[in-house]
């Protein structure tokens, strides 16, 4: 920086330096004042977080009709078995075919002494829609259990 000789030209400087230094702090506080754009900003932040309400929301929903549609599956096919209509295979064949084929489903029926229990999963990723990479390989599923009826009460019912 070059040195001045006088006072008088320092001052010329030193004013020039101050009025720069005075537009930056008036502007500043001009932008501070105003509004305008803050309803943009806020407005991008609020999206993402709203639309991943949605999304959780729709996923929340898929997610209780399929498991209402796997318990009524698993209790039909308890209740063919138990009621002697079908035999095990046969519960599973037609449980399989009330199902969409493009998901893996998977159908379990089992006689246990007195008891039928059938188990009817699904993939949590063929199910939801958006939120899939956050359950990984999870199972969704539903259980039914019936008591085997026997020929014996069913004479006694209709006697």
């Amino acid at each position: 920086m070059p040195q001045l000789e006088n006072a008088e030209e320092r001052g010329r400087v030193f004013q020039r330096c101050f009025k720069g230094v005075s537009k930056i702090l008036r502007a500043e506080r001009r932008l501070r004042r105003s509004e305008g754009g803050t309803a943009t900003v806020e407005i991008m932040f609020a999206i993402p977080v709203l639309l991943g309400i949605v999304m959780m929301a729709t996923d929340a929903s898929l997610l209780m009709y399929q498991k209402s549609k796997l318990l009524e599956l698993a209790r039909d096919a308890s209740r063919m078995v138990a009621v002697g209509n079908r035999t095990v295979d046969e519960a599973k064949t037609l449980t399989l075919s009330r199902v969409d084929e493009s998901a893996a489903y998977d159908v379990a029926v089992v006689v246990d002494g007195e008891y039928v229990i059938s188990r009817v999963s699904v993939p949590f990723n063929s199910v939801i829609l958006f939120t899939g990479v956050f359950v990984g390989s999870a199972q969704l599923s539903g259980h039914a259990a019936m008591w085997m009826e026997t020929s014996d009460e069913s004479s006694e019912e209709t006697s």
